[in-house]
């Protein structure tokens, strides 16, 4: 399940709470300080504080933000190697049903001889299992090894 969010919705967050603090500073100076109403206080030291602290919320917004983009990036790629693992799993079931369906139509030939079923039954058999050890074995984990592993195609390589 991957979370649609959008590129700074953080970063916007902290932008809203700096401007919030702001304004709450400044209401909690005029009221309990009996100072005047200044939006831009006349004291260094405030201009300072407030400017310090409405800067560290935008930066934490801004890390925020970037460390949600790794996360989703990493759960994308999580889920992208998840399908090529269940697809290249089915690719082999299919191939060793595939193939038990053709020795099954062979053994209700009555001319056929039993050795080379036995050897065609064989082959089969190793080839899933090569095919299921090749896939268990994948050391890059990306969807593009784990179709490689166990693609007809490209056994060669």
């Amino acid at each position: 399940m991957t979370n649609k969010t959008s590129g700074h919705q953080f970063l916007i967050l902290g932008i809203l709470l700096a401007v919030i603090f702001w304004m709450t500073d400044t209401l909690v100076h005029h009221i309990f300080f009996d100072e005047k109403l200044e939006l831009i206080p006349n004291t260094i030291n405030e201009l300072w504080m407030r400017t310090t602290i409405i800067v560290l919320l935008i930066i934490f917004g801004a890390y925020v933000d970037h460390h949600n983009r790794i996360l989703l990036s990493q759960e994308q790629e999580k889920l992208q190697i998840y399908k090529a693992t269940v697809h290249s799993t089915q690719h082999i079931l299919n191939n060793l049903l595939n193939q038990m369906q053709l020795i099954r139509l062979e053994m209700e030939n009555p001319g056929q001889y039993k050795e080379e079923l036995k050897k065609t039954f064989e082959s089969c058999f190793k080839e899933g299992k090569s095919l299921v050890e090749r896939l268990s074995t994948v050391n890059a984990l990306t969807p593009e090894e784990i179709i490689r592993s166990v693609n007809p195609e490209h056994m060669a390589n």
